[in-house]
C-alpha cells in the first residue's frame, strides 16, 4: 500500500461534450492550436483561451506524466463549467492551485505539491489528486457544493514553524462530501513531533459549514486531530489511526456562539494514539463537545501496534464549556473498547463553564449497552441524574498480556477465541470498502506487524 495507499487511478475529466485544450511540456503557446496534435505548452495559457469560451464545458486535458510546476501558482478565475485532468493514467504534476469564483468546477488526477485553494465558488469537484510534502494544504472557503473523493493528502505543514495549516480546511461551506480518501502526517514536518501543536489537524471542517458527510476514509499521524468535525452532519465508516485527538465531534467556544450541533458518527475504527508533542499530551478517541440529538454507535477502539499505555487516553469522552447544557438528547450506545490504555474508557464528568462561572453539563442524555474491556471502567462523577447509564458492561477483551506486543499476541486467541487476522476480516467485510481502501486488509496487517496473507 506504499506509505498508507497504493494513490488515485482516475484517468481523466468527466466525459461530455464541451472545447478540449490539449496542454503538453513539449507544445506552444505561440505556435499550436491546443488540439491534440498540437497542444499548448502552459496551463496558464489553456486557461487564458478557456476563459474566452463563452458557451458550454471546457476541458483542459494535461499530457500524463508531463511536470507544470515551473509556471508557479495555477489561477482559475471566474470560468464555468471548467475541468483539468490528463489523458491518460500518471497525473501531471502543478504547483499550488487558486480557485476563485468559478462555478462547476473539477479537478482530477492532478499531482500538486504547493496545495489548493477555492474560494467562492460553487460545484467543486476535487477528485483522485495527490498533495504531498512541500505543499500547504487544502483550504476551502465560502463554497457552495464541495466535493472531495479519492485523494492523498500528505505532509502538508505551515510555511514556517509555528503557523497554522491542516491537510484539508473547510469553512463557510455547504454541502460538503469528504469520501473515500486518506490525510497522514499533516500539520507538521519533523519526526520528533516538536513542531507540532493543537492547532493543526489532518481534517478541520469549522462550524460554519452544514451538510457535511465524511465517510470511508483513512487519517493517520495528525498534528492534533484526525478530523476536527465542529459543525455536526455525518462522520461514518472511518479509520482513525495514531492521532492525538482521533475525532472531535461539535465545538463549544462560549455563549451566543453556534452550537450544539447535531450528527452521526457510526461504525468508525479508532485504532492507537499519540500526544501532539511531549509537552502536550493527549491520547483521546473521540471528543464528543456541544452536540444535540446526536447518535454515536457500532465504533470500535483498538490500542495501537506496541501496546502503548497512556495515563490520560480516553477511548470516549464528552467535552464543552459555556453552554448549559452542553449535551442535550446525544445518545451513546452499543460502541466497543477494547482495552484503551487509561481508565476510564468512558468519560461524562460535570462540565464547568470557562470562566463564566456556568454549569455546564446534560440533558436527557443516554450511554448505553457499550462493551468495555478488561479494567476499563465508567466515569460519570458528578454528571447528574440527566446523563443514564444502563447496562453498560465489561467485556473481558484484551488484546495482550503485559510485555507482549500485538504482533506477538496474535499468535494466540484475542476476542473470545478470534484471531487479529479475523478480526480484520470482519471489519473489511462489514466496511462498504470504496476503491482506495479496497486493500485496507493488507494495510491493517502491516501497521500491526502481520505478515501479509495472500488471498
Amino acid at each position: 500500500m506504499g506509505n498508507l495507499a497504493s494513490g488515485p487511478t482516475n484517468l481523466r475529466p468527466h466525459e461530455t461534450s464541451g472545447t478540449e485544450y490539449h496542454v503538453s511540456s513539449g507544445g506552444s503557446d505561440s505556435l499550436n492550436s491546443g488540439s491534440k496534435k498540437r497542444p499548448f505548452r502552459t496551463v496558464t495559457f489553456a486557461l487564458q483561451q478557456a476563459g474566452k469560451v463563452e458557451v458550454g464545458n471546457v476541458f483542459i486535458l494535461l499530457r500524463s506524466g508531463d511536470d507544470f510546476t515551473g509556471e508557479g501558482r495555477i489561477d482559475i478565475r471566474g470560468i464555468a463549467g471548467l475541468s483539468i485532468g490528463t489523458n491518460d493514467i500518471e497525473p501531471a504534476r502543478l504547483g499550488k492551485i487558486k480557485v476563485t469564483s468559478s462555478p462547476s468546477i473539477v479537478i482530477r488526477n492532478i499531482h500538486s505539491n504547493g496545495g489548493l485553494t477555492a474560494t467562492d465558488s460553487y460545484d467543486v469537484c476535487i477528485d483522485g489528486c495527490t498533495f504531498s510534502v512541500g505543499g500547504t494544504g487544502v483550504d476551502i472557503v465560502r463554497c457552495d457544493g464541495f466535493t472531495f473523493t479519492g485523494n492523498l493528502v500528505e505532509k502538508q505543514a505551515p510555511e514556517t514553524e509555528g503557523g497554522k495549516r491542516s491537510g484539508l480546511h473547510v469553512a463557510e461551506t455547504v454541502r460538503v462530501t469528504i469520501d473515500n480518501c486518506i490525510f497522514n502526517h499533516n500539520g507538521f514536518l519533523k519526526e520528533d513531533r516538536s513542531d507540532a501543536t493543537s492547532f493543526n489537524h489532518n481534517v478541520y471542517i469549522q462550524t460554519d459549514c452544514a451538510d457535511v458527510r465524511f465517510t470511508r476514509n483513512i487519517s493517520a499521524n495528525a498534528s492534533s486531530h484526525g478530523c476536527h468535525h465542529r459543525c455536526g452532519g455525518l462522520n461514518e465508516d472511518n479509520l482513525y489511526i495514531n492521532n492525538p485527538i482521533n475525532l472531535q465531534f461539535g465545538y463549544s467556544s462560549g455563549v451566543g456562539n453556534p452550537g450544539p450541533f447535531t450528527g452521526t458518527v457510526r461504525s468508525n475504527v479508532f485504532s492507537g494514539w499519540a500526544d501532539i508533542n511531549p509537552s502536550l499530551p493527549r491520547g483521546i478517541g473521540l471528543t464528543l463537545e456541544a452536540t444535540e440529538l446526536s447518535e454515536v454507535y457500532n465504533n470500535l477502539f483498538i490500542p495501537d501496534r506496541f501496546g502503548h499505555v497512556h495515563a490520560s487516553a480516553r477511548a470516549i469522552q464528552f467535552s464543552g464549556r459555556n453552554y448549559v447544557p452542553v449535551h442535550r438528547g446525544t445518545h451513546v450506545w452499543e460502541n466497543t473498547i477494547v482495552e484503551w490504555g487509561g481508565n476510564p474508557s468512558i468519560t461524562a464528568n460535570r462540565l464547568v463553564g470557562n470562566g463564566e462561572g456556568m454549569d455546564a453539563g446534560y440533558e436527557k442524555c443516554m450511554i448505553d449497552n457499550n462493551l468495555v474491556g478488561e479494567g476499563g471502567v465508567e466515569d460519570r462523577s458528578d454528571s447528574g441524574d440527566e446523563i443514564k447509564w444502563l447496562n453498560n458492561r465489561e467485556s473481558g477483551y484484551k488484546f495482550w498480556a503485559n510485555g507482549t506486543t500485538l504482533s506477538d499476541a496474535a499468535q494466540g486467541t484475542l476476542m473470545s477465541g478470534s484471531s487479529l487476522d479475523e478480526i480484520i476480516d470482519a471489519w473489511v467485510e462489514s466496511w462498504r470498502v470504496p476503491a482506495v481502501i479496497s486493500n485496507v486488509r493488507e494495510f491493517l496487517m502491516a501497521a500491526y506487524g502481520l505478515e501479509v496473507r495472500d488471498e
